[in-house]
């Protein structure tokens, strides 16, 4: 399973991939409220990975 996150604007487009695919994508109904949740423990989690990171100066050149 794949996941596609479109706005309203998107709709053509996600029209045209159908047609290129010859299938019909299916919708899939999410908790707004379920979505920011998991948003914000993605966010933490990047930004503690990028500070250990730049604790072990991974970004320096040699």
């Amino acid at each position: 399973m794949a996941i596609s996150l479109i706005t309203p604007h998107d709709i053509k487009l996600l029209h045209a991939i159908e047609g290129a695919i010859g299938t019909k994508l299916t919708e899939y109904k999410v908790n707004d409220k379920e979505i920011v949740t998991i948003l914000t423990q993605i966010s933490v989690a990047k930004r503690e990975a990028e500070m250990k990171l730049d604790e072990t100066d991974f970004y320096e050149k040699e």
